[in-house]
Parts: C-alpha cells; structure tokens; sequence
C-alpha cells in the first residue's frame, strides 16, 4: 500500500481506495481468524459491506472516520466517489444507513451552523420571542439554547428537512466488535493505518503464532463488550452527577467468566466509581464499590473508610486480611501502619512498625516556581561534584526495555495476536517473567558476568527507534545517560534491579528514585528527592528496602526551602 494518505492534492485512483483498503485488512482478518465465533449478524453485515459498490464502500469507511454521529448529506463531497447522493442511497437499501433518524434534537441541531440557526430563528422570530438585533448578537450556544426551549422540537425537524437530508450510520455496534477482534481493545481504530502511514506510529514487527487469538470464545467477546458499555453507562452517570444511575449499573454488572482481563475491567472501573463517590461523602456507597474490587487500593481504601464511619473492628480485621495475604508490598505496608492508628480507637496501643532508616542528605535550597524541585536539586549536587540525570520511572524502563527488548517481543504462546501491539499482552503481569524465565534469567546470568550490555543496548536504539512501545521512551538523550551507566554501575546491580522488575513489571514499573547521581569519587547514587512534608509512599519505600537489602547505594534527599540570604 502506498504511504501517501489521500488530501486534495493525491490522484483521485489512488485516494478511491485507501480508506476502504484499510478497512478490508480488518474485514479480512477477522472474517478469517475469528469465522467460527463471529455471530449472524456479523456475517451478514460482513456481506452487506462487500456486496456495495465501490462508491458506498468507499462513503461508508469515510464516515466512519468522521465525528458523527450524523452526517448533513448536502455536505458530503469527496473527489474520489463519483455519485454521492447514489452512494448514500446505496447504503440505506442495504441497511447500513439510516435517512433522517430519529434522534435527540440536539443531536440534530449540532448539524446546524449558526448562519443556519439565525435563519431557523428569523424563520420563527414571533414565536422565538427574538429580534433581529438580539440575532446579530447573541453566540451560537445562546441560540441553540433559544431554540431549544422556544420553538416545539416537531417545528425544529420540520424545518431542517425542508433543507436538507442527514445521514445516520448503522452497525457500529458490529463495527465495535470488528475492532475488538483485531486490535484488541477500543481504543485503536481505522485511523491506526493513517498514523502508520505518515509515520507517526511504528510497531515491533513480531511472529504471530498459529491459532494464537486474544478471544478463545464468543462468551469472553460478548462479556467484554458488555463491560465496554457498562463502563460508557457508569461514565455519563458520574458526569451527569446521576447517583441513581449508578445504583441501577451496580445490580447489572456484566459476567467476568473468571477471565483475568475482564476482571481487571470489573476492578478499575469500580474502584474509579468508588473514588468518585468518596470525594463525594458518600462513604456507605463507596465502601460498596470498592468492595467488589481485587484491584489495589481498594483494600487500603476500605479500611479507611471503615475507620472514618467508626467501625474499628472491621478496620482492624481488614488490616489483618492485609498483613497476612497482601497482592503487593505496599498494601502490607500500609496496613502495618494504619493498624496502629485503629487500635487507638479500639482503646489498644500498638507499638508503632519499624522502618528501615535509609541514608539521608539535606539540602536549603531558594524555592524556584520555574523549576523542577528534582532540578533545583541535581544544580545543587553538581555544586559539591556529583554529576547525574533526572531518572525516576522512564529511564529504568526504557533501560531496561533496550536490554531486554528481544525477550519482550519473544514469540510467546498468546502474547502477540496482531501487528499494531505496543507490547505482549501478559507484559504488566507476573505472567511476563513466567512465561520467559529461561530467557529473563540466563539475561540476567550475563549482566552478572559483567558483560558489556552497551553495544547492545545502543543497537537496539539505532535500529528500533521511534518504535511505539510500553517501555521505552526515545528521549534524544538516551545514549548519553546509558554511557554513564555503562561506566558507572555494575552489571550486577543492574541485574538486582531489572530482576524485580521483571518479575512482574505492572506491580513494580513506578517508585523508581527521582535521580541517578555520579559523585565524583566514583560510582554511583540511587536518590529520592522530598521536598517539605513529602514522604515516601509504599511504592518508594518498596524500591528503596530492595536496594538496601541488595547494599545497592542510595540517599534520601532532604530539601528545606530558605530565603536566599
């Protein structure tokens, strides 16, 4: 396929057929890979579509690129289709439009620009209660709001249809699935092949595993696209600060089918309901929603609650729930803290956790609004000759991604299932280190030996750059930070850090110190800055016991704000 996307300027043979083309690849695909799990109505809408002709086809995938959802059909003009009225035509016969739908009226004025709205207004002015003046003047938003409580919405449509026609859409209820099949997920979709096109989007070209498919059944099909639309429902619901709505989505919840993925579909979007009711005060409610959650900080966010509606049993034996079976460090770690202040209410005095007490360095700095508190910090340890780089979460994976690029993109049973992933599937899960441990730990074996992983590294950025990928971020300066690196810290320290990572890189990507520091007697410092009142949050706190427990170096870093005297 040629990478020239069609404007005014392409040829209109060349421009006829790029949308619609595209549009086949995933027609094609998923008619393919997926027949046996496809529904009737998929299948006829698939032969609907390529029984068109050319025109409708190419109308139809030019709409879908469109905002819509309705389209003014004396507005539709493309040098590459021949006959758009026939083409319009085509497509309602074959029910895959709609003329003139019914619809909410301001889904139908938005089709109308304010030249059109003053002229609807003028049309009626008597019963607008409007004056040419108060036309002239008034912002189109103004005017629509005018309409819409003025003038009966049966007028309104009457009006617009003695103008012109508007187009509707159907099947993209078809067209979500289409999507989900071949992409994955709902946020990809026809204009992927236009971002590939210009070159704004690249992808690690990988082996796709005969039989290896993201859905196994319709079931897991139909339930994520169940939990698709309950997402979208519970969405309005809080935009529209609608509570009862919200109530009603919560006794029809879609099925998970004990499936990983949908899941963690279930647990997100209950734990961003519940926050939404939390900062609410609806605390009974939100102890509701994060109830039915697995997913971190739902757990931790309970016992809160728990603890402020004054139910301090509960708190504690939460806390305890927490202790002994936590899913990550940072929810034991919290509880070990929490229960203290929950045993006080209960009249108990608990002695408080022991922390691990990491090295520390203090620093008065002038506040400066224009700079980073971590800048101000690096300007001041290069002042006492350690060098270093802002480093925090990007560097370490993209460090990490560099080196162990070839083991990501590894041909893993069901990792890889179309060409347009920014990664494996199983890439932010425990699953990733399990289904590579061979290959992570003979990786690791060589960064312990001390072998030069440099030149590797620097290839993989010549060649893969602009690659889009969940790990590494192509910052122009990359090669310089990996040649202090290289110079500076130990392939075994290396081989510490990315080990943890590794082992499950969804639970450990965040809490990276801030800065990498070079002093200048040699080697190097892992540092966390806090400013005023900032402390360590688990995550950190998590990083920096693994980096003591291995005597990896690292400091917290102290900042006190002077007044420059």
């Amino acid at each position: 396929m040629s990478a020239i996307v069609p404007d005014e300027n392409t040829p209109v043979a060349l421009a006829a057929g790029y949308y619609r083309d595209n549009f086949f690849k995933i027609l094609d695909f998923v008619d393919h890979h997926y027949d046996d799990l496809r529904n009737d109505e998929e299948r006829v809408f698939s032969r609907r579509f390529r029984a068109l002709s050319h025109d409708a086809q190419c109308l139809y995938v030019r709409l879908l690129t469109r905002k819509g959802p309705f389209f003014r059909c004396d507005k539709l003009a493309y040098r590459e289709i021949e006959d758009v009225p026939g083409a319009v035509t085509t497509l309602v016969h074959a029910d895959l439009a709609q003329l003139n739908p019914t619809a909410p009226l301001e889904g139908v004025l938005a089709l109308l620009n304010r030249a059109d709205i003053v002229a609807l207004l003028s049309d009626h002015a008597e019963q607008a209660e409007v004056s040419p003046e108060h036309l002239r003047k008034t912002r189109k938003d103004a005017l629509v709001a005018r309409v819409q409580t003025h003038l009966p919405e049966a007028t309104v449509i009457a009006w617009i249809r003695a103008r012109f026609d508007w187009l509707g859409l159907l099947g993209e209820a078809v067209l979500l699935r289409y999507r989900l099949l071949f992409f994955g997920n709902s946020r990809q979709d026809w204009q992927e092949f236009v971002l590939l096109d210009l070159g704004l989007v690249r992808y690690e070209q990988v082996s796709l595993l005969r039989g290896d498919r993201l859905f196994q059944t319709r079931d897991l099909l139909d339930a994520t696209v169940a939990w698709l639309n309950q997402r979208a429902i519970c969405d309005l619901a809080m935009a529209e600060e609608n509570q009862a709505a919200l109530a009603e989505a919560a006794e029809s919840m879609p099925p998970t089918l004990d499936e990983p993925v949908l899941r963690r579909r279930r647990d997100r979007l209950h734990n961003r309901v519940a926050l939404w009711f939390e900062r609410r005060g609806c605390l009974e409610e939100a102890l509701d929603w994060y109830g039915v959650s697995a997913r971190p900080p739902a757990r931790e966010r309970r016992a809160r609650l728990l603890y402020k509606l004054n139910r301090p049993r509960a708190a504690m034996a939460l806390c305890r729930e927490l202790i002994d079976g936590p899913a990550t460090e940072e929810e034991r770690l919290f509880a070990r803290t929490f229960r203290v202040k929950v045993a006080a209410k209960l009249g108990h005095k608990l002695p408080p956790p022991s922390r691990v007490k990491f090295p520390e360095r203090r620093f008065t700095l002038v506040r400066d609004s224009t700079q980073r508190i971590e800048s101000q910090v690096l300007s001041a340890c290069w002042e006492e000759g350690d060098a270093g780089f802002y480093a925090e979460n990007g560097f370490w994976l993209s460090l990490f991604g560099l080196i162990f690029w070839d083991i990501v993109y590894a041909p893993v049973r069901g990792a890889f299932f179309n060409h347009y992933q920014r990664g494996p599937t199983d890439l932010f899960s425990s699953a990733f280190y399990e289904n590579r441990r061979l290959l992570i730990e003979h990786r690791l074996a060589w960064l312990r030996a001390e072998v030069p992983w440099l030149p590797l590294a620097k290839q993989v950025y010549r060649h893969k750059q602009g690659i889009h990928n969940y790990l590494v971020g192509w910052d122009p300066r990359l090669t310089e930070m990996l040649d202090l690196v290289q110079a500076r810290v130990p392939g075994a320290d290396l081989a510490f850090i990315f080990e943890r990572l590794a082992t499950d890189p969804g639970r450990y990507r965040n809490g990276f110190p801030d800065l990498l520091l070079f002093p200048r007697s040699g080697g190097y410092r892992l540092a966390e800055v806090k400013g005023p009142g900032d402390q360590l949050q688990p995550n950190q706190r998590g990083w920096l016991k693994y980096f003591a427990a291995h005597a990896l170096p690292l400091e917290v870093v102290r900042v006190t704000w002077g007044d420059g005297d």
